[in-house]
């Protein structure tokens, strides 16, 4: 299952999504998260150091895991894999997209590609041009 999330400034610092990323669905009953964890990896775009999208720890209440994202560089897609382990041993994750966007008034980086834009106003940099991979 993956989530694609509302698109932050590069000066933002938030916990995406609003609510925590929900595992209710996929745990038996009286089942609980035991532990979770969040890691970033570039899907496109280049930043050397993804892992900084990421502020802190996951924290885990009931059955949802929230976090904080900050940074990171405008124009790079950021999939975010958030895993935990349950009261049951079970290993569960749910990925998700990040799109970082220049804060106001923040010269961007140069394009190489394609901008799409979308009805709601945001934009996507698909390198090349090729196309736009939906879920």
């Amino acid at each position: 299952m993956a989530v694609i999330l509302p698109s932050i400034h590069q000066t933002e610092m938030v916990q995406l999504p609003y609510s925590g990323f929900d595992f209710t669905s996929r745990l038996q009953p009286s089942e609980t998260i035991s532990a979770a964890s969040v890691t970033s990896t570039v899907y496109s775009g280049v930043d050397p150091s993804p892992q900084a999208v990421v502020s802190g720890a996951a924290s885990i209440v009931g059955n949802l895991v929230k976090q904080i994202f900050t940074g990171g560089l405008p124009g790079v897609i950021y999939n975010l894999a958030v895993k935990v382990i349950t009261s049951l041993n079970q290993r569960l994750e749910i990925d998700a997209y990040l799109v970082i966007v220049a804060s106001p008034g923040a010269t961007p980086p140069p394009a190489t590609g394609q901008f799409f834009l979308f009805p709601s106003g945001q934009a996507i940099l698909v390198p090349g041009g090729e196309g736009i991979l939906t879920p």
